[in-house]
């Protein structure tokens, strides 16, 4: 109990400032996905059960504050974990900051179209009544939000490596 009682405070502070914080900020700003950046650090860097665990969590959470129909941002979360774990798995084995930023980067992309996806097909299937209109605005949100998640991982993993040794790059002597 001691050992998952600060986790899910975290998870709760993290849920907190992503429903009522990030929503109020300007423009740019509002477009943050403080949580995304959370589990793609934890599935890349820490553990990925964890990542799952946390993503699963955070989707249900998140549905529960939507619009859209409920399970739409879980489906959505879920089959992007499932993406950027298989990414991670096959093509970049390695835990450093480049494939961090790559994989958050490959996150907000496939997030975002697996996302308008389900939401359109739910429309046209009559299950939700939520239209996404696909203007270029759309297109702009999610550049800012691939600009945005980038400095987030630049600031997880320069925390992690001032407080860890976990993260410190080591050269191999020939």
């Amino acid at each position: 109990m001691k050992r998952i009682f600060p986790k899910v405070l975290v998870f709760l502070f993290l849920l907190l400032v992503h429903i009522s914080i990030i929503p109020n900020l300007p423009y740019p700003m509002n477009l943050l996905h403080v949580p995304f950046a959370v589990v793609i650090f934890l599935l890349i860097v820490y553990d990925q059960k964890t990542g799952i665990l946390w993503a699963l969590c955070f989707g249900v959470f998140l549905d529960f504050f939507s619009f859209e129909g409920f399970g739409i941002k879980t489906l959505s979360i879920m089959l992007t974990i499932l993406l950027i774990h298989t990414f991670f798995t096959i093509f970049f084995t390695n835990k450093s900051f480049y494939t961090l930023l790559l994989l958050a980067t490959l996150w907000i992309f496939s997030y975002n179209a697996v996302f308008l996806a389900l939401t359109t097909a739910s429309y046209f299937l009559g299950i939700s009544s939520y239209e996404i209109v696909l203007t270029k605005q759309v297109f702009i949100n999610i550049l800012w939000q691939g600009m945005l998640i980038i400095p987030l991982e630049f600031l997880f993993w320069y925390g992690v490596n001032m407080m860890s040794k976990r993260l410190k790059i080591v050269f191999l002597k020939q």
